[in-house]
């Protein structure tokens, strides 16, 4: 069974790929018009070198998933290719100044006690409001075997998630951070795509510096 979900995940991906556009076949669009409108703002993304460090420039990836997960129903039929590049808002009018990249893994207990904070305090709609856009990503099942969209819908019913939500089961996120610490919070300024932190596992002591550097980096940006 979780070699046949596998399976049809890659073949899933390599097919999104070949053609670039979502999966029911509609282009990507985010309200702002069609996508063909938007192709010119998209490829407005900072040029290489990249890196995986602070300071640097992360690199364009792409995953599938949901823009919103709970809205969509938390429905594998519905996923879409979601690029970084999307996020990126150099003239503001996306209204997004930070972007926070999630990396969780289901069989990670210290990424489901952040999840579930994540849903009870309400951390997203709050942030989002501000100008913080969230992206979670799924990179391995409860066996540890790579994530596959029933991990990925489990994971958005149980913790309600309402953000941009993604599968990566090539582990893409994984040179930016230790596996062993998981989870990674990364944050990234959305004007420049600069890695403006990485944090390695989780805490309270962490989750509360960790929001800190937020309120900072948004008071720099009012």
């Amino acid at each position: 069974m979780r070699c046949s979900v596998l399976v049809t995940t890659l073949i899933c991906v390599a097919v999104l790929f070949a053609c670039g556009e979502p999966l029911d076949g509609e282009p990507f669009d985010r309200g702002e018009g069609s996508s063909e409108s938007r192709v010119d703002y998209f490829e407005r993304y900072p040029d290489a070198p990249y890196g995986n460090s602070v300071g640097a420039v992360i690199e364009d990836m792409d995953f599938l998933g949901w823009h919103n997960a709970s809205a969509e129903g938390f429905d594998s039929a519905r996923v879409r290719r979601i690029s970084l590049r999307e996020f990126h808002d150099p003239d503001g009018s996306l209204g997004i100044k930070l972007i926070m990249i999630n990396v969780a893994a289901s069989w990670c207990a210290a990424c489901q006690i952040e999840y579930e904070r994540f849903d009870e305090d309400g951390s997203y709609a709050y942030y989002r409001e501000r100008g913080v856009e969230f992206v979670g990503t799924l990179y391995e099942g409860p066996a540890g075997a790579p994530a596959s969209f029933e991990d990925l819908e489990h994971w958005g019913e149980t913790f309600e998630v309402a953000f941009p939500f993604v599968l990566d089961p090539g582990f893409q996120m994984g040179s930016y951070f230790n596996r062993a610490a998981t989870p990674m919070n990364m944050l990234v300024d959305a004007k420049t795509m600069r890695i403006l932190r990485i944090e390695e596992g989780w805490s309270v002591e962490e989750d509360s510096s960790y929001w800190n550097l937020v309120e900072y980096e948004l008071s720099l940006r009012q």
